[in-house]
């Protein structure tokens, strides 16, 4: 088997399995802790046959997108410039909104205290 080929169907195999089968404690572990919430759980139940990568795809989708708004929200909080409150929080109501959407509820979380110190202006 030629490498491609083996890069292929080990590509394949991976978006055939759910992450309970690719590693099963780790699976209920994130819930237990916080990391993700029901909606995550969710997410992985719209996995089917005709779209079997599905779930990758909605997790890379995610990460490219909240890398974006990470990137744009360290810009407003920069500590030597004036914060643009009314940015940082239309920036954090994305993020969340995207965060709940895939059940990042860590992220939800946080965005939820960053939303908390924009309305109180509060820049630490």
């Amino acid at each position: 088997m030629d490498t491609r080929t083996h890069a292929s169907t080990c590509e394949s195999n991976v978006y055939d399995k759910s992450i309970s089968d690719i590693c099963p404690y780790m699976y209920v572990h994130v819930f237990v802790i916080g990391i993700v919430n029901d909606q995550f759980y969710q997410l992985q139940a719209r996995k089917d046959a005709a779209r079997p990568d599905y779930v990758v795809r909605a997790i890379t989708m995610y990460c490219v997108n909240v890398q974006k708004l990470f990137s744009q929200l360290s810009l407003c909080i920069d500590q030597n410039a004036e914060v643009n409150f009314h940015q940082v929080s239309l920036l954090a109501r994305q993020l969340q909104t995207r965060s709940s959407g895939i059940g990042a509820e860590h992220v939800r979380l946080a965005c939820a205290e960053i939303l908390r110190a924009c309305d109180e202006q509060n820049k630490e």
